[in-house]
């Protein structure tokens, strides 16, 4: 099936769910779907004709049609699809430039109704849904209907993206040809691999043509080589982990939510330097702003605070090159059903209005996840590749292909797509899987902990930090808590600020919000993971106890995802290690508890 083909099927299938919608609720709506083809004599002249594209679309509407018709029990919808199935030839119609000069009264017909007759077009007893053309349509040709558009052809690199979406962008009328504006509609649009970049090019010419700033919906090359440019400190890995930790991106590197892009720029503010309105509540984004830290409080913290930021190295208790070579094994047959039999792959993105503001979003990716039959290197090129980035070696690797052969031919996936998703797929296996699969540990690396984020190269405290470490967000209307360690409130989350200024519990000498991935905890896979609180609090022995928190804006443990569970065990594991001379306590505190409530448990 060629690209083409799979394309057309696509549309036809969505086709039809759209029309069951739509032509079973009341007053009914008649979606059409328009075809840009360059293939006019495939379907001009594609009748009876074996792979010709009328015939191969005729195959897909009749397929999905006598599917329906199996199960569907409205009966205006169910004769409607008879009708289908008994002249499949009246459900779809073209026009062509070459049209003008062609004397066939049905063709004639076709395009009366097509150019003129929008009505005709859109009754109810009408079966046609599906036009076809080159892009003669494009001037000043729309129909309200036109809920799906398929392009089997370019347009042209100069075309406007928005002027093409154009003939869709309609509110539709319904079977008394009334518009329909108390809901929102979707207008499905289908290009090929040519035109990858038709989405930012939309949203950026609709953003372009109301003065708004482009927001993108994936985190690009582009983006990251600016706040690299900006953060010189910060490897390519570590911006991605903590962007990632922080909820900024999914797996696939698409922003997560609407906020997402506003988040990163507030996170990385020297990469973005466009102010923000002062307000009450308002964005730590100026990358220069300060918060001085109240006198005398950090040498009640600096024991715990030194012990915390000692630089350590995880540890995989694996026994073998064996006992590894089993735990990729079994990795790579948990990827078996991902191992697709077809190079194509379909992506979906969904363009919407937020703020203003045109954004674009992955909603689905159907098959992005899978593995995909291409070759571009070699078996010994892939094998280079692979092991230089997931640090396995080539022997291993190389017996486990061969092992496996049967079930996945690797031989057939040699291109970057594969070690990239290989590479992600086994850093979250060996996450998922530590602890039950196999054990590990830290090890501490000699050396000073200084400078830090708190501490100059002597060990000596600063006098202030900058405040977007802190938090992207503050509250100029609520003072901090008397323990808290700065004079000011920045926080990144509602729950962080409540602990931050509600609820003094006597027995706390000095907390603090622990700056942004200041504290980075190596846990399997590559990952690092940043707890959020630390405090220093009086038992009612007497004692010390030097507690370490996660805030978890989620009612409970069973609503995290598997990774941070995975994750927090790492802390737990950490802090339990290097805990020899002073005792700390890591725990986690969900959207419901209350930080006094927590701390008064532990220190009775």
């Amino acid at each position: 099936q060629t690209l083409a083909d799979n394309m057309i099927r696509k549309a036809v299938k969505e086709h039809f769910k759209l029309e069951k919608e739509y032509l079973t609720q009341r007053p009914r709506i008649k979606p059409l779907t328009l075809f840009f083809i360059d293939d006019i004599e495939g379907y001009r002249d594609g009748n009876d004709i074996a792979g010709s594209l009328k015939t191969k679309f005729e195959e897909y509407v009749l397929a999905e049609a006598n599917e329906l018709l199996k199960t569907e029990k409205d009966e205006f919808y169910r004769n409607y699809l008879e009708k289908t199935v008994k002249d499949i030839s009246s459900v779809h119609g073209g026009y062509f430039s070459k049209d003008n000069s062609d004397k066939d009264d049905k063709i004639e017909q076709e395009i009366n109704e097509i150019l003129h007759d929008k009505e005709l077009l859109l009754s109810l007893e009408n079966p046609r849904r599906f036009i076809f053309s080159k892009w003669t349509l494009r001037e000043g040709w729309d129909n309200p209907n036109v809920f799906q558009i398929c392009k089997l052809r370019s347009s042209g690199s100069t075309t406007s993206k928005l002027q093409e979406v154009g003939r869709g962008l309609r509110l539709p009328v319904n079977e008394y040809m009334c518009r329909v504006k108390d809901r929102n509609f979707t207008l499905n649009y289908y290009v090929d691999f040519t035109e990858k970049d038709f989405v930012d090019s939309l949203v950026k010419e609709i953003n372009d043509s109301s003065f708004k700033e482009t927001v993108p919906g994936k985190f690009t090359q582009e983006l990251k080589d600016k706040i690299l440019s900006q953060y010189p400190e910060l490897s390519s890995r570590t911006l991605l982990n903590e962007i990632f930790d922080d909820e900024i991106i999914d797996d696939n590197d698409n922003f997560k939510d609407s906020d997402a892009y506003s988040r990163l720029k507030a996170r990385y503010p020297a990469a973005f330097p466009a102010g923000v309105k002062p307000g009450k509540i308002k964005k730590a984004s100026d990358g220069k702003r300060r918060t001085k830290m109240r006198v005398g409080k950090f040498s009640e913290l600096k024991e715990l605070w030194d012990l915390i930021n000692q630089k350590v190295v995880i540890e995989y208790k694996i026994k073998s090159e064996r006992e590894f070579l089993s735990l990729f094994r079994a990795f790579m047959l948990e990827e078996a059903d991902r191992f697709t039999k077809s190079g194509a792959h379909t992506r979906i993105e969904r363009i919407y209005i937020h703020n203003d503001t045109a954004m674009s979003k992955s909603i689905l990716s159907v098959d992005e996840d899978n593995f995909h039959k291409i070759n571009t290197m070699s078996y010994r090129e892939f094998l280079d590749k692979l092991s230089q980035t997931i640090f396995v070696k080539h022997d291993t690797m190389h017996k486990v292909f061969c092992d496996i052969k049967d079930i996945i031919n690797i031989t057939e996936y040699l291109n970057i797509q594969t070690i990239r998703k290989i590479k992600s797929g086994f850093s979250k296996y060996l996450l998922n899987n530590s602890f039950s699969k196999f054990s590990l540990g830290y090890n501490v690396i000699s050396g000073t902990v200084h400078p830090t984020k708190f501490t100059n190269a002597d060990g000596g405290y600063l006098a202030d930090v900058l405040s977007s470490d802190l938090g992207v967000l503050q509250d100029n209307t609520s003072p901090p808590l008397d323990s808290y360690l700065f004079e000011e409130v920045f926080y990144d989350s509602e729950l962080e600020k409540l602990n931050m200024t509600e609820g003094e519990v006597r027995s706390v000498i000095v907390f603090t919000k622990i700056p942004k991935n200041s504290i980075k905890i190596p846990v399997a896979g590559g990952y690092t993971y940043s707890p959020d609180f630390a405090y220093v609090v009086n038992t009612s022995k007497g004692d010390y106890l030097n507690l370490i928190i996660e805030t978890k804006n989620v009612d409970g443990k069973r609503e995290l995802r598997h990774e941070e569970r995975d994750k927090i065990k790492h802390a737990q594991k950490l802090f339990e290690q290097i805990s020899k001379s002073i005792k700390i306590t890591f725990m986690t505190q969900f959207s419901g508890d209350k930080i006094h409530d927590l701390i008064k448990k532990l220190t009775q």
